[in-house]
């Protein structure tokens, strides 16, 4: 990242470029110029490279219009609305990631957890250790099981599918609804990223007579048809409960429903729905979940994936990572993971605040300049697509001493690094940070914890290896290749 080290040395955190002839871009790279936009209560609305997820996310959190006060008056009444949809989806979502709701998602994580111990197992079978020749499948197939049935209730089935094709060379669940749908975000997730690095396909009018854009659109029908699927099958079950306790409040609602059993995101935005409908149509609860698919799908799969490479790298973290487990759970492997063990986690979660420092899950925010401001001591007039490159701003030299280097013990309680919350921004800040970053460092922790109680993990991929794709979310394009070794006897499932 020469143009990164280049604007770090002048000190100015801020650089500027045009493509074309009316497109001007600005560009922050450290946490000054950062903080200005992302505290502007006035330009919060996203720029136009998030328009191309917008056939799939519609108006959810993500995409969805804010405001424009330079509007013109004839789409005031339409833009207006969006706003409001807005903000008030934002209030009503945010209490959803509450821990007494994250605590009804643990179960499933360590049951899809459970699943991927026994793909290890069964991979190092009688000995003691084994070599996975690429950790980034397991781990992806395992956060799409999780993302699916915390979203959705529904069993995606990603990791069954993938260990049968690698026993077999033949998927078994191919023609399931469920692999179905997994198949098109993933797929989608390729086009949007082949879409932003060809400026020929931007144009939609261009991009849709494409076979390319034929094929995204198709993966946008196939995912809509499913999630209506479970939407409305899922309804019909809560109305006949809701008829069975008429009386009930929402929160009381929820309590039993969660008392009694899992409770999903999907059940969480349709008890509101039936409830009051206003808030919450059917197409808004569809977009909201899709939502939560997009956000926790590749993010969380990519930062576990960095953050296995660097403990797998720095061994002596690792080990300190491996003595306080032991204080957790001593030397019983077997015990589910709870949401008060997450708690005793600290120097684990150093680990993690560290692994998104040196690879924010989001190589970029963006927003579309729709009130002139001010970042540092420069004027950005309306009509500007402002970029914080994450990347560069978690690099700073002036807050990050050996920015380059793996030190966890930067985020611990005796550090003296500076504590500008804008030079540490993973989940981004302000008024449209993610909602959803408790889930994200919960699952984090879970699954992390997971690993190393039972495996030392030795990557043989070193770091300077690692070629780094920034299209959309900041992911290794090289395979990473992983040595698994007990740390205790044989693990039974």
């Amino acid at each position: 990242m020469g143009v990164t080290k280049i604007v770090h040395e002048q000190g100015q955190g801020l650089f500027y470029f045009r493509i074309g002839l009316f497109r001007h871009i600005v560009v922050s790279m450290n946490a000054k110029s950062a903080e200005a936009i992302l505290t502007d209560s006035k330009n919060i609305n996203k720029a136009a490279e998030y328009d191309f997820i917008k056939p799939w996310l519609g108006n959810g959190l993500l995409t969805g219009f804010v405001n424009n006060s330079n509007m013109m008056y004839l789409h005031f009444f339409h833009f207006f609305r969006n706003g409001q949809h807005w903000r008030k989806h934002r209030k009503l979502l945010t209490p959803t990631f509450h821990f007494k709701i994250l605590n009804k998602f643990i179960p499933i994580m360590n049951e899809q957890l459970c699943r991927l111990i026994t793909f290890v197992e069964d991979k190092i079978s009688d000995s003691d250790r084994t070599v996975i020749e690429d950790i980034r499948p397991i781990v992806t197939n395992c956060t799409v099981d999780i993302i699916c049935q915390t979203a959705m209730g529904i069993e995606s089935k990603a990791q069954n599918s993938w260990n049968e094709w690698m026993k077999n060379g033949k998927d078994q669940n191919r023609q399931t609804t469920e692999n179905e749908y997994t198949k098109a975000v993933r797929s989608l997730f390729d086009i949007i990223l082949y879409r932003i690095l060809s400026p020929w396909l931007h144009p939609d009018f261009i991009f849709r007579f494409c076979s390319i854009g034929r094929l995204f659109q198709q993966n946008i029908e196939t995912m809509h048809q499913f999630t209506n699927n479970v939407i409305m099958k899922r309804k019909q079950i809560l109305l006949k409960d809701h008829e069975s306790n008429p009386d009930e409040t929402t929160d009381q609602w929820i309590k039993r429903i969660g008392d009694n059993g899992r409770i999903d995101f999907l059940d969480l935005l349709l008890i509101n729905h039936i409830m009051d409908d206003t808030d919450f149509d059917l197409v808004s609860i569809r977009e909201e979940v899709d939502t939560f698919m997009f956000g926790g799908h590749d993010t969380t799969s990519t930062s576990l994936q960095f953050a296995m490479l660097l403990l797998g790298i720095n061994r002596d973290k690792q080990q300190l990572v491996h003595e306080e487990l032991d204080q957790i759970f001593g030397d019983d492997i077997e015990r589910n993971i709870t949401y008060d063990d997450t708690k005793r986690m600290s120097y684990l979660e150093m680990c993690i605040k560290e692994t998104l420092r040196l690879y924010p899950p989001a190589a970029f925010f963006a927003r579309s300049i729709t009130n002139q401001f001010k970042s540092n001591n420069c004027t950005i007039p309306v009509g500007t697509t402002f970029i914080v490159l994450t990347y560069a701003v978690h690099r700073d030299p002036t807050i990050y001493h050996k920015a380059e280097h793996f030190i966890p013990e930067r985020f611990g309680p005796d550090s003296n690094m500076s504590h500008n919350p804008f030079a540490f921004i993973p989940f981004s800040a302000g008024p449209r940070n993610c909602i959803g970053q408790r889930f994200a460092m919960l699952k984090l922790k879970i699954f992390l914890s997971t690993i190393l109680r039972r495996y030392e993990i030795r990557s043989i991929t070193q770091q300077e290896n690692i070629e780094l794709d920034f299209a959309v979310i900041s992911k290794s394009n090289t395979p990473i290749e992983m040595e698994f070794i007990r740390r205790f006897s044989k693990i039974s499932n």
